[in-house]
Formats: structure tokens, sequence, C-alpha cells
């Protein structure tokens, strides 16, 4: 009869958790988490946990390898996985992960993670949204990416995946939701200020011109060709996207191929940008996606526009994006008057309640000037040879260019 488990114990200042130290049928020995004990005063109460967690080890007998890998461990091979199939969300969950999971649990073993582990986990995360700590939303993402981990850890098609035979997270009830936040979007007249305004490089405004003229995905417009633009007939063919992990060619968000038609202010500078190139990309310098929302709001304060809204994040609001140009199209066109469900496809939806949205929005439209209105004619004018950077608004974007990252290498270089 073998000794009685005591527990040996050690603290990790690095990860600020209490370890216990187990004996394996192999007579090998593994530190094992004890993640809800983070005091590293309390060795006494570490030390009671430790006796329970080496005898529930000793009762459980023969414990295989493939059993011991940790929740990061698995992490690792899972999002390499993704990756390989082309998800776009990768670089994102691999940040959240990082942040907000691997400290908490993360050195848990995967196959003896427990639905009060989890559990203990959401209540951790519904507290620093109560602090002030992350957003509700960042925190529902969070639980989304580990409720779809272990999903796949109980029955994905990929068999190496396969590493438990439940879902501990199935019937945990998730972080608490609050309220939206309010998205930004253009008025007529500040796209009209944006656009006019010689000290922002033409190809950018360009850009800014086409976005909501479209309302284009950004990779949708890094993958678009001349090949794709049909001015005689009236529109664009949408049907590939930019993988922003990878910079491959990718079908659409949706998957679903779509016309967008032209609107007739547009196709003039359509016809000025074919002109300077007839063929391959029709953006072929709009590389950093993350450079682009700084971008963006440093040329609006240039131009004078400087509504809070656009530029400072509250509660119940959150700046102007990119992204946010698609929403100014679709608003624009619900402001109009078109049919929804025309607008529902030139953007590519799959659910009409999304493109819902863009009808309630124009209900409380007020007096902010015409959609679509002609643009100026500064952007019909043959294209300077590169991106200007005389914007005065814009120190960070000349900064960023002299010595660019890996990922952005002089970015949004737009050249004609």
């Amino acid at each position: 009869m073998g000794r009685k488990a005591t527990g040996s114990t050690w603290f990790d200042p690095v990860r600020r958790h209490w370890f216990a130290i187990v004996t394996k049928p192999d007579k090998s020995r593994k530190w094992v988490a004890m993640p809800d004990l983070m005091d590293p005063t309390d060795r006494e109460t570490a030390k009671r946990m430790a006796a329970v967690i080496s005898a529930r080890w000793r009762e459980r007998g023969m414990v295989d390898d493939e059993s011991t890998e940790t929740l990061a461990e698995y992490f690792k091979r899972w999002s390499a996985s993704r990756l390989e199939h082309g998800l776009v969300t990768v670089s994102d969950d691999r940040g959240r992960f990082n942040k907000w999971i691997a400290e908490p649990i993360g050195a848990l073993e995967m196959g003896r993670v427990t639905a009060r582990d989890l559990e203990s986990f959401v209540s951790k995360l519904d507290g620093k949204v109560r602090a002030r700590e992350l957003s509700w939303k960042t925190a529902i993402h969070v639980w989304g990416l580990l409720t779809k981990l272990f999903d796949d850890a109980h029955r994905c098609k990929d068999l190496t995946l396969r590493v438990r035979k439940d879902n501990p997270a199935r019937d945990v009830r998730g972080p608490d939701r609050g309220d939206d936040r309010a998205g930004a979007y253009l008025f007529p007249a500040e796209l009209a200020a944006l656009l006019e305004c010689e000290k922002i490089g033409q190809a950018r405004r360009r850009l800014w011109a086409f976005a909501v003229y479209t309302g284009l995905r950004a990779g949708e417009a890094r993958a678009l060709d001349w090949s794709d633009v049909h001015e005689d007939e009236g529109f664009i063919h949408v049907h590939r996207a930019i993988n922003r992990e990878t910079g491959e060619i990718k079908s659409t968000k949706t998957g679903n191929a779509r016309k967008v038609p032209i609107e007739p202010a547009l196709l003039p500078v359509l016809e000025a940008m074919r002109g300077e190139r007839k063929a391959g990309p029709v953006f072929p310098g709009m590389q950093a996606r993350n450079t682009l929302p700084r971008a963006l709001r440093a040329d609006l304060k240039a131009a004078g526009v400087e509504r809070p809204e656009l530029h400072e994040d509250t509660p119940t609001t959150r700046r102007l994006d990119v992204h946010d140009l698609r929403h100014t199209y679709g608003t624009w066109r619900a402001i109009r008057g078109d049919d929804v469900i025309k607008i529902r496809f030139a953007m590519g939806h799959t659910d009409l309640a999304t493109t819902q949205r863009y009808i309630n929005e124009a209900q409380a439209w007020g007096s902010h000037g015409a959609t679509f209105a002609p643009l100026p004619e500064s952007l019909v004018k043959r294209c300077e040879p590169t991106l200007s950077r005389s914007n005065s608004a814009g120190s960070w974007w000349r900064r960023r260019e002299s010595n660019p990252g890996p990922k952005t290498s002089r970015s949004l270089l737009l050249r004609a």
C-alpha cells in the first residue's frame, strides 16, 4: 500500500496559479493547475486541494498521454487546422485566447475541463465586464470561441481534433449581454467635404468614394479586378475576396457571388480610373486593413469633419470604421427608398433582418443632404503617381510609412 496522498504544491508567479504535483500510473510526476486558487499566500488551502487532486488521480487509474494535453496546447492545434481551412478569424481568435483565456484556464487538461470550470470562467468574464475591463460584446466573442472549440473537441470531422466524449460547454450559460453600441455612418455633406479636400491624395479619396457608392467589403475591394467592372452593363461582379490572414483569393464572406449596380455618379470616376489602368486590380496597393480606419478618420479631420460620433468611442456609440462606409451605402439606399430586396442582394446579406437595420435607420433620417450626389470633378482628373502624404492630420501615417511593419509594408500606396 502506497503512502497517503498529501499533495505537493508550487505557486507559479507568472501564470498566477497554484499547481499540485501528482503521480501518474507510469510513476512519472506531473504538475496540475489549480486555476481557481490565485492567492500566493494561501498555502494551506493549496495543500488541501493538492491532496484531493492527487487522490483523485490515483483513483482514476490509467491515464494515457493524450489526455494530458492542456487547453492551450489543444488550442494551438485547433487554430492551426482552422487556418489551413481558410478561416479569416484565426488571428482574432488567437488574440482573444491569449488575452482572456490562456491565463485563467489555459493550463487545465483538455480532457478534464468540466462544466463547473467553464461556469467559473463565465462568472469571471461577467465580473470583468462590470469592472469595465472589457466590453460585453468582447466577452460574448470570447465565450463563442470557447464553445466552438469544445464542440469541435467533442464531434469534429477531423478525428485528430476529437479528444472528448462530451461537450462541457453545451449547457453552460454564456456571459450577460449588454446594449448594442450604435454604429456611425457619414452624412452626404460630410462625404462631400472629404472627397473635395485636396489635402488628401486623390487615390485615397477615390477609395472612400468607391466604398460608399458600392458597399463592397474591404476584402472584396482588394480582390476586385477590372475584368469584374462592367461600366457599359452598369454593374460590378463581386465574386471573390482577399483572405486577410494569408493574402490569398477566396470566395466572398457568404460564399455567394452578386452583381452590384453602379451608381450613375460613380461611373465617370470608374471610367477615369480604367483609362489610367486598363487591367489588373482596381486598387493594387490596398493592403493593410489595420491602417485603413485610422487613415479614414485622419482624412475626415483634414477635411474639417469632426463630428464626435465619428472619432470617439463611448459606452453607447463606436467611432467610424472603414466597414461603416458599407453601412453608409446601405443606409443611403434605404433613405432613397430603394426596394429592400434589391439592397439585400447588392450587399450580399443572407438574412433579410440584417438589411432591415438600414431601413430602421432611414426612418430616423433628418435633413442631411441628398444621397449619392455627383462626385467632385477632382476625382476624374488623372491620378498623381503615388499616394499623397500631405495630410496635415496624418502625422502617424508618415511615421508608419517611414518604418513599415512586416504586414503593413508600404501599406495603402495606391499607385495609379
